[in-house]
C-alpha cells in the first residue's frame, strides 16, 4: 500500500514537470513567433513608408495641417504661402522664410510667385488669398489621398496574406474631414461669422474681411 502511495507521488510529479515544461515550450514558441512577426511588421511598414507617394503625401499632409491652424497675417501667413508650396511640390527644398521665398521666386509658379509678391510687397495676404490656399491646400490633400489608395491596398493584401494586421503597415496620417473633400472645401470657403452692434441693433460680419452680411 505505502510503495502504491509513494508510486502515485511520482507519477502526480512527473506530469507536473511534464506540465511545465510543455508550458515553457510554448511561451518559447509564442515569443519566437512574436519577434517574427514583428520583424515582418518593421520589413512591411519601412517599405510602404519608403515609396515616393507615401513621402509627398506625409509632406503634403503636415503642410495641410499648418495651412488649416494659420492666423491670419505675419508669420501664419508666410505659413500659408510656404505650406501651399510644398503641397504643390513636396519635394521642393525651399525653407520657410520671407527672404528665402523671395530669393527663389524665379522657380516657383506664376501662382505661387504672385502670393510671395503680395507677402514681400504688403507684408500680409488678403482674405481671398487665404481662403483660395486653403481651399486649393484641400484639393491638393484630396488627390494625394487618391494617389496612395492603390499602394494602401496593395499592402493591406500583402499584409492579410502572411497573417498581420493592415492597418500596423499602411496606418498614415487622415487630415481631411471623414466626410472628405466637400466637408474640408465647405469649412475652407465658408465665411467665419461675428456679430457687432450698429447703431443699437445686432449685425453679422464676415471676420476675416470686415464686411457686412446680414443683419440679425
Amino acid at each position: 500500500k505505502l510503495k502504491l502511495q509513494e508510486g502515485l507521488r511520482t507519477d502526480v510529479k512527473e506530469k507536473m514537470v511534464s506540465t511545465e515544461v510543455e508550458k515553457a515550450k510554448k511561451a518559447a514558441k509564442t515569443a519566437e513567433t512574436d519577434v517574427e512577426k514583428n520583424k515582418n511588421v518593421a520589413a512591411l511598414r519601412k517599405e510602404f513608408n519608403d515609396l515616393p507617394e507615401i513621402k509627398d503625401y506625409k509632406t503634403v499632409a503636415a503642410s495641410y495641417q499648418k495651412i488649416r491652424s494659420a492666423q491670419p497675417g505675419g508669420a501664419g501667413d508666410l505659413s500659408l504661402v510656404y505650406g501651399y508650396i510644398k503641397s504643390l511640390d513636396p519635394g521642393s527644398t525651399v525653407r520657410e522664410s520671407e527672404a528665402e521665398l523671395a530669393k527663389n521666386i524665379g522657380g516657383l509658379p506664376e501662382r505661387s510667385r504672385s502670393l510671395v509678391q503680395s507677402l514681400t510687397g504688403q507684408g500680409s495676404l488678403s482674405p481671398e488669398q487665404r481662403r483660395q490656399i486653403k481651399a486649393e491646400s484641400a484639393i491638393l490633400m484630396n488627390e494625394q489621398e487618391k494617389r496612395i489608395a492603390g499602394s494602401r491596398k496593395q499592402f493591406e493584401e500583402e499584409a492579410k496574406v502572411i497573417g498581420l494586421k493592415p492597418e500596423e503597415i499602411t496606418r498614415v496620417v487622415t487630415v481631411l474631414p471623414p466626410e472628405g473633400l466637400d466637408k474640408a472645401l465647405k469649412e475652407e470657403t465658408t465665411a467665419k461669422e461675428v456679430t457687432r452692434t450698429v447703431d443699437g441693433k445686432e449685425a453679422v460680419f464676415d471676420e476675416a474681411t470686415k464686411t457686412f452680411i446680414r443683419w440679425k
